[in-house]
């Protein structure tokens, strides 16, 4: 299903969507057995599957095959309800915008842009995402002829204006620079064992009104805290888990000495954000 119709398929090229599918899943698996648990006394066996989970996903692929006989095949970044759709090149080197066309009123401001003289938005045959994805082709070539003399910013500024969904597409530093995830707060400095300056950190993807989510601390290092948990919820001595430690049973950090600093530390500044020791 993913890459171009004329190419081989791409397969997962920086994550694999199947972590993300199985952990979503496990989630809720354990927090029903928590439920579960409370009502009964009784616990659960969780059994979760990556390939189930994945599975899981392609449920309107599964019934299409099953109602109309269709077999998806690769489609590039086209889907069959929404056209045009796609990345269009714009200035600058491998810069791109990403738009898609949700609606017919959407597809109406789009013409308006990208051919205000042209005469595709008067077009019956383009009314509806029917005539749009049989002129797909044709639509990407005038999108394109447009979007290239403009960056993608620019491109994508003046898209969203008109109520059309568009988005740079970002390489990692744009992501670190990008003005909708600086004023949500996205980035964080937090506290680390390994990097004194603090590290760079994720915010919270849930948002909720009574309770926001927070980190107080950046990712820990291996074997970070085996004294305090044993001490804590195993109830162990200094000496019991000392023992644990001399048995190999339990481990502390390797060179604990050593301490780290990220090489994009020079971009905190910019970002608004300062560095946060521990």
């Amino acid at each position: 299903m993913t890459g171009y119709p004329d190419q081989e398929p791409a397969g997962v090229a920086g994550f694999a969507p199947p972590d993300y599918f199985a952990g979503l899943h496990a989630f809720m698996a354990i927090m029903t057995a928590l439920e579960a648990r409370r009502r009964s006394g009784e616990g659960s066996w969780v059994d979760v599957s990556q390939f189930n989970t994945t599975v899981a996903a392609l449920g309107p692929y599964l019934l299409d095959e099953q109602l109309t006989g269709t077999v998806v095949e690769r489609n590039g970044n086209r889907t069959p309800w929404f056209a045009p759709q796609g990345v269009y090149p714009c200035r600058g080197d491998d810069r791109w915008v990403a738009v898609s066309v949700t609606d017919d009123e959407a597809w109406a401001a789009l013409a308006a842009i990208v051919d205000p003289d042209g005469g595709l938005g008067a077009d019956p045959a383009l009314a509806a995402v029917e005539g749009r994805t049989a002129a797909h082709d044709r639509l990407d070539a005038v999108i394109g002829r447009w979007s290239e003399s403009r960056s993608a910013e620019q491109a994508a500024t003046e898209l969203q204006a008109a109520g059309i969904a568009a988005y740079p597409v970002n390489d990692s530093e744009a992501m670190l620079l990008d003005a909708q995830l600086r004023d949500y707060g996205w980035y964080q400095v937090l506290p680390s064992f390994r990097f004194p300056e603090g590290d760079l950190f994720s915010g919270c993807a849930l948002r909720l009104s009574d309770t926001p989510g927070h980190w107080d601390w950046a990712a820990p290092t291996m074997a970070e805290h085996t004294e305090e948990r044993l001490a804590t919820a195993g109830g162990l001595s200094e000496a019991e888990i000392a023992g644990l430690i001399d048995e190999g049973a339990a481990f502390l950090p390797t060179s604990p000495e050593l301490k780290l600093r990220r090489p994009y530390t020079h971009v905190l500044g910019p970002l608004g954000l300062k560095g946060s020791a521990r």
